[in-house]
């Protein structure tokens, strides 16, 4: 237990990078329920439409609005 303290301080940029990474992935799902339509807008305009089920989208670049 006394390592403790210099196993996180040699680990703390993995742990870091580990979460940035979960938080991108989990933002990149999009669930669209069976009677809706989601719009995707990228840099403005119109790029696509989700159907329903699970969806991918790439992160900060694509806005998605809500059910259509």
């Amino acid at each position: 237990m006394d390592d403790l303290p210099a196993l996180i301080g040699q680990n703390l940029a993995l742990i870091v990078l580990t979460v940035l990474i979960l938080m991108a992935a989990l933002s990149a799902v999009k669930i669209v329920r069976q009677s809706e339509k989601y719009v995707v807008e990228r840099f403005g305009p119109l790029h696509s439409v989700l159907g329903p089920g699970i969806n991918l989208t790439v992160p900060k670049w694509s806005a998605t609005g809500g059910p259509k």
